[in-house]
């Protein structure tokens, strides 16, 4: 498997720091890694699939191949039918799994148009709900809901590489001059029940990992924003209700975002607007939008992006071993990198705690993005069906994505 996949790389996982991988007998593996890394058992061991020799070894083109006789795996369920043109799924219950039979024989994945109808009229069995809508099921003897941190932020992303972006105390003005809590009541389904307000040193406050003593470092202050834009000499020197710089450069700008943001795009342009920046929001796809950030070809950008409950060395240093940290905004500072390399490397947990608290005050002084908020996620589930859905805890073993579908569940029903 380890083999096959430094042949043929997938994003979801980077094996470079792996050195060799042998099979010392029938029941041991041995990973030689290049330098210490501490979260090699989630990140790696437990993310990768092992796929089988006998099926992979002769295909050359794995993205290309969709086969479901390609589909062999470890788990409880065997992938038995996929509609790529629907995006459907059909699972059948693996009877050798190792830790007993499935409980529900067979599982579908169906897409549809209106989760909340689908399951009031009995199409699905489960489905993620918009908080906006947990009355329609709340008190209902016939449906249970489950919940859980998304471990997914939405962020202002500051170009830092121009003017006056690159200035910090323009950040931190930017910070002050945004209600988190208002921009959720006014743009997040359901309001703060939907979500929790972003945390300016980034990790989620359900993360074990979350430093709470930079949680209210910027709140919303007006006066204070005016005043750290004012040290930069940013302020209106005219009366046109909009800010200039020294040199006259006036403070208007382009905020990218996808469709699905606008609605924050445009919360976040009457915000600033009380502080004298003008903003523009410009809809794009999100390819076109990483592109754009990627190559610093932007002045401010609303996106976001999951897998906040993973191993914190995946987080605050974005990876590590992948180097792709500045496509979301690590620090560009000596001792954060520093720290996050130590993060990497360190397996006591007490200390990794510690460095973990120290890099969230530095981003949290840095920003070179600003958390908005984290989504809370909903699940409605009809009780007769299965009762006892969770979701997986900081996104259990692998790269912190939480789901409902733990497989426990289905081969141990509810566990205490």
């Amino acid at each position: 498997t380890f083999s096959y996949l430094k042949q043929h790389p997938v994003e979801w996982f980077d094996l470079e720091g792996i050195s060799a991988v042998e099979a010392t007998d029938n029941h041991t593996v041995t990973f030689y890694l290049k330098k210490p890394y501490a979260p090699f058992l989630n990140q790696v061991a437990g993310n990768v699939p092992i796929i089988p020799r006998h099926v992979w070894q002769n295909v050359a083109d794995p993205r290309g191949t969709s086969n479901v006789e390609y589909m062999v795996g470890t788990g409880p369920y065997r992938l038995i039918r996929y509609d790529k043109a629907q995006g459907a799924y059909a699972y059948q219950a693996n009877t050798n799994f190792f830790l007993g039979a499935p409980q529900i024989e067979k599982i579908f994945f169906v897409p549809v148009g209106d989760t909340v109808a689908a399951l009031e009229r009995g199409v699905i069995d489960e489905g993620n709900i918009p908080a906006s809508l947990l009355h329609r099921f709340k008190d209902r003897r016939d449906f249970l809901i489950a919940s859980g941190p998304s471990y997914w932020v939405l962020t202002l992303r500051f170009n830092c590489d121009q003017q006056p972006f690159s200035e910090k105390a323009v950040r931190q003005a930017i910070a002050c001059a945004i209600d988190r809590k208002a921009l959720i009541e006014q743009a997040v389904p359901g309001g703060l029940e939907g979500a929790k307000p972003g945390s300016p040193g980034f990790l989620p406050p359900d993360s074990s990992w979350h430093d709470s003593t930079v949680q209210h470092l910027y709140p919303h202050d007006l006066t204070r924003a005016r005043l750290l834009l004012q040290s930069m000499g940013v302020e209106d020197r005219n009366g046109d209700r909009i800010c200039e710089t020294a040199d006259g450069s006036l403070m208007q700008f382009t905020l990218i975002t996808t469709p699905q943001y606008l609605r924050e795009a445009e919360a976040l342009q009457l915000m600033l607007r009380r502080i004298g920046f003008a903003l523009q929001p410009k809809a794009m796809d999100v390819r076109s939008l990483d592109a754009l950030v990627r190559e610093g070809r932007f002045d401010l950008a609303l996106a976001g992006h999951g897998g906040l409950g993973a191993d914190p060395s995946a987080i605050m240093g974005f990876g590590g071993m992948t180097k792709r940290g500045q496509s979301f905004g690590v620090p560009v500072d000596f001792t954060y990198l520093e720290l996050s390399e130590q993060l990497l490397t360190s397996s006591d947990r007490s200390q990794r705690m510690e460095l973990c608290r120290t890099m969230q005050h530095i981003y949290a002084d840095q920003l070179p993005t600003l958390p908005l908020y984290y989504p809370i996620w909903f699940s409605a589930h009809r009780a007769e069906t299965l009762q006892g859905w969770f979701y997986t805890a900081e996104g259990g073993i692998g790269i912190g994505i939480p789901l409902p579908y733990n497989k426990l569940l289905f081969i141990r029903g509810n566990l205490p």
